[in-house]
């Protein structure tokens, strides 16, 4: 059974005022619970708690000293309908009025008239709801950001466009900022655009939160969110905004039950100087937010002149690099990993060079970030991983002892659905025992989605192959997830191997990382020895193996292949001059 109607009649005259209630009375398909006032000022005061979904209005109520239907419409927002005589003066006004839907004559008033009409008016009024919904929706739409709820391009043009006729006027600066998440490629092809969405979601409501009341935030395509900081007289108010901003970045995001640790860059374009134009200022700070990612991330950057040179000599080498690829121009090195105890070679990190036709060779500082950021690093990854192994396995052919043979792996490679399929056919496809390869991740990429590293991580383990965390000690590894992770050695840093021969804070950060992986039961490997004081003072804090300089620089293999069974290892001094 329907719920009853609620009625609000205003009616003078009492007996009308039964009559009409006697007529909904004898309905018999719907029920109606009718309050009656005498007038529109008396209905008015039972506003805030008389709620109603229809008004019947005696056109004599209107008339006799009330200020109007206007006090009606607003506060009560449903259909009027009004009951006069058929001679009445006011009747063509009334019918005309804002919020009447219609007028009936008291004379022809029946059951079957009042609760058709009734129906008709409720109805007309659902359907202009919805229309209304619809438009504003529609308007809502053509001026936001539909996943966000943020204003988009259009809405973001027109307030700049605003800001720069206003601060022509008073002499005002302002600054436009763009901010993108590193790396949200990755999480999209790794856990699927709809947890990517909710993590923008996320991310921009804790952006939001943190903003200025005078600050606009608007979303403009794929994860860059945009923002017009206005009154922004010197950079380093531009400065504290930004800071403030990556400050949301400290803590995880929880998405779904995935765990992400992420970061973002920030460009900064300040108005006038660095653009008078919304499309100058937007690419300006787009080239800065850029040059933050391409530097280090999760960090912002001022516009520079030098930075559209920049640009383009990105792109020339971006283009170089596929023209590499298909012509196969890069090839490997190799540099020893060294028993600390004894200097004897027990295996070797392979690392990537490029024999540029004009330039020569080329080291991967020069060009790997460009690969990562368009996404070549999977290709050409996946061909170190394959000559790294089928090399180790030629030196076995060869009769050489056994060693094992160390490969980074990028971020992108390591987030690839197809990663565990990849390594089985390499390895099938080489001979080479996974026990002899060891995959090397930095901290930041086994911290960025713990559920999938850990997963990733013991698949790989099964199968046999070594897991080692590079540069240790630079990112921000929790140790309740490094006691989870099945890792095997843990790499420190060559910052920290660089600056602790005069002892102090870096001697104690590498003696307390050292042991701590002992207690984990995790070798340590030191990268970057040069000199015979840091061999011995990472000997005497019990640190596993070592390579460097000291020993031997990254050569090629068929050198390797020479100092096979050699003990100790040649040092540099004496093996390289």
């Amino acid at each position: 059974m329907s719920h009853a109607v609620r009625v609000l009649l205003i009616e003078r005259n009492d007996k009308d005022a039964q009559f009409i209630k006697l007529l909904l009375s004898q309905d018999d398909g719907r029920q109606y619970n009718v309050a009656i006032v005498d007038s529109i000022s008396a209905a008015c005061s039972l506003a805030g708690e008389q709620r109603c979904q229809i008004i019947l209005l005696s056109a004599g109520a209107h008339r006799e000293g009330d200020a109007g239907l206007s006090l009606l419409v607003e506060p009560f927002a449903c259909p009027i309908i009004v009951i006069g005589t058929a001679c009445d003066q006011n009747r063509a006004m009334l019918k005309n009025s804002e919020g009447v839907c219609d007028y009936l004559i008291r004379s022809e008033l029946c059951t079957l008239v009042l609760s058709k009409v009734i129906e008709f008016s409720m109805e007309k009024q659902k359907l202009m709801e919805k229309l209304q919904f619809a438009e504003q929706r529609e308007e809502f739409l053509a001026t936001h950001d539909v996943l966000t709820g943020l204003p988009n391009r259009t809405t973001l043009h027109e307030r700049i466009s605003n800001e720069i006729n206003y601060s022509q006027r008073y002499q005002r600066n302002f600054a436009v900022g763009v901010l993108g998440i590193d790396r949200f490629k990755t999480i999209n092809e790794c856990l699927g655009h709809a947890i990517g969405d909710k993590l923008l979601q996320q991310v921009a409501r804790r952006v939001a939160g943190v903003l200025r009341k005078s600050d606009i935030m608007a979303r403009v395509s794929g994860n860059e969110l945009v923002f017009l900081l206005p009154q922004i007289q010197q950079n380093h108010h531009a400065a504290k905004v930004a800071q403030t901003v990556l400050q949301t970045f400290d803590s995880l995001y929880a998405v779904d039950g995935h765990d992400l640790f992420i970061t973002a860059s920030l460009g900064l374009a300040l108005y006038p100087n660095d653009g008078a134009r919304v499309s100058d200022l937007y690419q300006n700070a787009q080239a800065a937010m850029h040059s933050a990612k391409q530097v280090r991330g999760n960090s912002f950057e001022y516009y520079r002149k030098d930075l559209n040179i920049q640009a383009k000599l990105r792109l020339t080498l971006e283009k170089e690099l596929r023209y590499a690829i298909d012509r196969d121009e890069f090839f490997l090195h190799y540099q020893p990993l060294v028993n600390a105890s004894n200097a004897k070679m027990i295996g070797a990190e392979a690392l990537i060079r490029w024999q540029h036709p004009d330039k020569g060779i080329v080291l991967p500082g020069e060009f790997i970030d460009v690969t990562e950021s368009t996404g070549l690093i999977v290709d050409i990854g996946q061909g170190v991983l394959y000559q790294a192994c089928l090399q180790n396995r030629a030196w076995q052919d060869a009769g050489y002892d056994p060693i094992r043979i160390s490969v980074n792996l990028s971020a992108k490679q390591f987030e690839e659905a197809g990663l565990i399929d990849t390594v089985k056919s390499i390895l099938k496809d080489t001979g080479l025992d996974a026990n002899w390869l060891e995959l090397e991740l930095t901290e930041r990429v086994v911290m960025n989605n713990v559920k999938y590293t850990l997963e990733t991580l013991n698949e790989l383990k099964a199968m046999g192959v070594r897991l080692s965390i590079d540069d240790f000690g630079t990112g921000y590894s929790s140790l309740s997830y490094l006691k989870q992770f099945p890792i095997d050695a843990l790499k420190v840093d060559r910052s920290f191997i660089c600056d602790m021969d005069g002892g102090g804070r870096h001697q104690a950060i590498v003696q307390a990382i050292i042991a701590m992986a002992n207690n984990l039961t995790i070798e340590t490997v030191a990268e970057g020895i040069e000199t015979q004081q840091q061999f011995s003072m990472l000997q005497k804090l019990g640190c596993h193996y070592m390579q460097g300089f000291w020993f031997q620089k990254p050569i090629e293999a068929t050198m390797i292949a020479a100092l096979f069974g050699q003990r100790p290892l040649p040092l540099a001094n004496q093996a390289n001059g």
